[in-house]
């Protein structure tokens, strides 16, 4: 009896231990599918498969509470064995089929606005075709036995190294002969990257007269609106970037690449002990199953990138190189022929320059840290400390706590606060800033958000002009030294960006619902004045160029009101976003004169580089649009192909240094968090 009245219980539990087997595997493997197909998110089989692993241990139980709870509504409502075992097979599946079909559908028709009726159609369409797909399936599953589930399930995993193999990333050889520079008119490039510039806010200002700089460039050459791409992990239009990160279109900007090459996805890789190489990219899990997997994100550095550079490429050919405060650029390395000031030399402590000696020059911490002390605390701080007290303890720990109480103890920023930031935004947005505001308003006040917002726009505004002023210098160094510019120069200056993104609510009030009155009034032409002060910028490395250099200027992206944000965001301040229209500008001997080019891709800039660098184009990316150069000038000099440079190796001294980046990952990390791209850093 007792035989009789547990036996459609055992029977349940089986069957949903043989269903969920199947689902399981079958739910991580299609997943690791797209991930490697879409993205070629693991490089080593090993790799694939422990994660995949892992994601079964996670799934299974889930899945098997969720069937087994079905499973007994359908026993509670008399459902027969027959029917009961169709639905928890359809259900399942229905999941699986549904839960990946939706994934594929949201990445496909992105940006996916949740306020768009066409996207909400498409998904639910997936789901009703999901659930038929599911049910045809499952009348030919009623009776899968257990050994049929068990095999199954180890072909359903067998796809996880199949998958990886299959989309690897392409392994790269080296050029079989030494590579050299064609020897044209254009004997120099400068590559200037505006990120998130637009034509929708520079056109308006050309007409009046604003931006003579980029005026002059685009009348002896060519401007084309330069479009950008999103990144399958970022598929929404209410994300902070509408999927175009910055990371990831800069270094297909600089390497010609698809991220799937070049690996760079986001701001941040996901770091597991248990794997051998970081994911690369954020894990979509809440902080509580990331425990659980010892998974933790990590800064995007130099390092991290598998495709060369452009000015790497021009290295390998003999040809000399500046990079200045580009993306990603930290920490700073390069062969003999380059110079570099990367993009963390404002904030962090060491590999910010190469040459290493540079840092003295071009470090804020070598030029404004003893002076930052010496005003802020009244104390002599010496930024050798850790070599020159290296047997001395009662010296270090004393240098090492002035470094404490600048960074930590917010008096660096303090310092800046009051020494630089209150001028500037006088210069820059006629704006009277108080250093002090945020005990002085509260949030309910819109003056408080004002001197919120203009502070956090003036430390970029400050930053570009000191990469700027670092650019100028050290072209200027390089013409005196050796009598001729570098042959690529690569600047990166990200203020017009961030203003769309804090400021654009006063530049256009009329697409948002009750912005205060008195702060357009303010600041209704921050964001002018911000592109005004790029211009300048952009004119003053035009000084240092000659006739015969090439420049080009481009963005990652545009820019536009953000009425995707709704209610609630976590975004607090923010009233901009990325649009796929970005800029480009080319002038020079070789481009041509006064002509409005059709639209371009961010992965035409590199072969054009290439080119105009003299140097062959790898068969690995896009291929040269003729249509920006002088006519006959191919026909003349046709481009030269090459099947690859070779694969990015990375000094071992320089991978060391990434060992001691903490405080230089919290500053990074929390000034991500201020522009709503990641989560406040702990101290």
């Amino acid at each position: 009896m007792a035989q009789d009245s547990t036996s459609p219980l055992k029977n349940l539990l089986a069957f949903v231990l043989r269903a969920c087997l199947v689902e399981t595997f079958g739910l991580v493997a299609g997943f690791i599918f797209l991930l490697n197909g879409r993205m070629s998110a693991f490089q080593s089989v090993t790799d694939a498969t422990l994660f995949g692993f892992v994601l079964v241990l996670l799934a299974f139980p889930l899945l098997y509470l969720d069937l087994l709870m079905f499973g007994v509504l359908c026993r509670w409502f008399k459902a027969s064995t027959e029917t009961t075992i169709r639905l928890l097979w359809a259900g399942g599946l229905w999941a699986i089929i549904g839960g990946l079909g939706s994934l594929v559908c949201v990445v496909f028709r992105q940006p996916f606005s949740f306020s768009s009726m066409s996207d909400w159609v498409a998904l639910i369409v997936t789901w009703l075709v999901s659930a038929i797909v599911a049910w045809f399936i499952s009348g030919y599953m009623r009776n899968f036995a257990m050994r049929s589930s068990v095999l199954a399930s180890l072909l359903l995993f067998s796809l996880i190294p199949i998958s990886t193999e299959a989309f690897k990333n392409q392994d790269l050889t080296q050029p079989d002969e030494a590579l050299s520079r064609a020897e044209r008119q254009t004997q120099s490039v400068f590559l200037i990257g505006l990120d998130g510039a637009t034509f929708d806010v520079i056109d308006p200002m050309l007409e009046r007269g604003e931006l003579p700089n980029l005026q002059r460039l685009i009348n002896r050459g060519t401007r084309a609106t330069l479009f950008s791409e999103m990144a399958p992990n970022q598929p929404f239009a209410n994300s902070a970037s509408q999927g175009m990160r910055t990371p990831v279109i800069w270094e297909t900007i600089i390497s010609g690449e698809t991220p799937k090459e070049h690996q760079i996805w986001d701001f941040f890789q996901t770091k597991l002990s248990w794997l051998s190489k970081p994911i690369p990219f954020r894990l979509p899990l809440p902080s509580f199953a990331k425990s659980i997997i010892g998974a933790q994100d990590k800064a995007v550095y130099s390092t991290d990138a598998r495709r060369l550079r452009s000015w790497e490429t021009v290295g390998l050919a003999g040809g000399d190189t500046l990079v200045v405060g580009w993306v990603d650029s930290w920490p700073a390395f390069g062969d003999h022929h380059c110079m570099m000031v990367s993009d963390r030399a404002h904030y962090d402590f060491q590999g910010t320059t190469h040459p290493e000696h540079l840092e003295k020059d071009f470090s804020w911490y070598y030029k404004d840290y003893p002076q930052i002390a010496k005003d802020k605390l009244n104390e002599m701080f010496l930024p050798d400390y850790r070599e020159q007290f290296i047997d001395d303890d009662e010296g270090l720990l004393q240098q090492q706590a002035i470094f404490d109480r600048l960074v930590q103890g917010g008096e660096k920023d303090a310092w800046y606060r009051e020494e630089i930031y209150v001028d500037l935004a006088k210069r820059v947005f006629s704006f009277d800033l108080n250093p002090d505001y945020a005990n002085v308003y509260t949030k309910e006040n819109p003056l408080y958000w004002e001197h919120h917002l203009v502070t956090n726009e003036i430390a970029d505004v400050a930053r570009d002009n000191f990469f700027a002023s670092t650019g100028v210098e050290l072209l200027k160094e390089r013409k005196k030294e050796k009598g001729e510019l570098p042959a690529l120069s690569c600047f990166y200056f990200p203020s017009t960006d961030t203003a769309q993104h804090w400021l654009w609510k006063f530049y256009e009030p009329e697409a948002f619902d009750n912005v205060n009155a008195g702060s357009v009034e303010r600041l209704k032409d921050a964001i002018p004045a911000v592109y005004r002060n790029a211009d300048r910028i952009v004119g003053e490395l035009l000084a240092e160029a000659d006739a015969n250099t090439s420049i080009i200027i481009v963005s990652d992206h545009g820019a536009g009101a953000w009425e995707e944000q709704g209610e609630g965001s976590a975004h607090e301040g923010y009233s901009g976003n990325h649009r796929p229209n970005g800029i480009f500008i080319g002038a020079g001997p070789e481009i041509r004169e006064n002509y409005k080019g059709s639209d371009m891709s961010i992965y035409d800039v590199a072969p054009l580089v290439m080119y105009l660098t003299g140097l062959p184009i790898s068969e690995t990316i896009e291929g040269l649009d003729g249509e920006l150069l002088i006519p006959q000038l191919l026909e003349t000099y046709p481009s030269q192909d090459i099947p690859s440079y070779g694969p990015r190796v990375i000094p071992e001294s320089i991978l060391k240094k990434i060992q001691n980046a903490a405080e230089g990952d919290k500053v990074y990390l929390d000034r991500l968090a201020e522009l709503g791209y990641a989560e406040q850093s702990d101290d």
